[in-house]
């Protein structure tokens, strides 16, 4: 059997199946990977297009000498858990917490280029504001949403397992 797939519904099957480990608690290697495909894809298409990801506004901040490490460092975790051409025996550092803002700005790559936010990419984005509130600047609109789904779910952003509960509802306004 053949099945006929586009790079977008590529990278959304593949952030989907990083979201929904990320809230069951899943294998943060697997997490990470399937969200560096995802974020690749999804940031070629941008770069196509002309929308900058957050991560290429980030690099625009950074010295012109210094971009090259940045992004390298950024990088390294995704290229590690891809390739062993170089290091067959390395080792790598790995911080899981930095998947979050590849999953986050990914989510929003794709919302950007095809205006769809499916109720799953809602629900990521919805913990990452929750559980980043110190770097964010939320519209008013969107600290009301953040306001209004914690005064109404049991959301605690320890425990990401509890956003599960909000995809449902989503999926229902979603649709109708």
């Amino acid at each position: 059997m053949k099945i006929y797939i586009s790079k977008l519904d590529a990278a959304k099957r593949q952030l989907e199946t990083a979201i929904n480990f990320f809230f069951r608690s899943g294998d943060p290697v697997s997490i990470h990977s399937l969200t560096g495909a995802a974020f690749q894809i999804l940031e070629d298409i941008c770069l196509k297009k002309g929308v900058k990801s957050f991560h290429k506004e980030t690099l625009e901040q950074i010295k012109e000498n210094k971009r090259v490490e940045f992004s390298r460092r950024l990088s390294e975790a995704k290229n590690f858990f891809k390739h062993a051409d170089k290091d067959p025996e390395g080792i790598i550092e790995f911080i899981p917490e930095t998947t979050t803002f590849f999953l986050w700005d990914a989510c929003n790559m794709y919302k950007v280029l095809t205006t769809d936010f499916p109720p799953l990419f809602q629900t990521f984005v919805l913990y990452f504001n929750l559980k980043n509130p110190e770097i964010l600047t939320l519209s008013i609109e969107q600290r009301m949403g953040v306001k209004k789904a914690t005064e109404n779910f049991k959301l605690d952003v320890s425990n990401p397992s509890t956003f599960l509960q909000m995809i449902p509802l989503l999926e229902e306004m979603h649709y109708i």
